[in-house]
């Protein structure tokens, strides 16, 4: 599964990439920020969010709060993942 390989940098960073893509791409994506369990992520569209595949990459749901911001439940990686993303993020776009 995802999770699994999650314990290497690569398969983090892998993880990370997949999550960008699950939430519409870099260019759908402003802002990331993490608190213990959730991604917390500023999006310029939720509905672009596709929470199958964040389910697939191990998230056990999705909450769109409005039209911008959502939390990604992920569980006690969340920290590790989002900081992957932002590295992500910084090395150019995702679809």
């Amino acid at each position: 599964t995802e999770e699994a390989n999650s314990n290497t940098e690569e398969g983090l960073n892998q993880l990370a990439t997949n999550y960008i893509a699950a939430v519409g791409g870099t260019d759908n994506l402003k802002a990331i920020d993490a608190c213990i369990t959730r991604l917390r992520l500023t999006v310029a569209d939720s509905a672009r969010v596709n929470d199958t595949m964040c389910k697939r990459l191990g998230a056990s749901g999705v909450v769109k709060l409005n039209k911008q911001t959502i939390q990604v439940i992920v569980g006690a990686k969340a920290e590790s993942i989002g900081d992957a993303m932002k590295k992500v993020v910084a090395r150019g776009p995702v679809a």
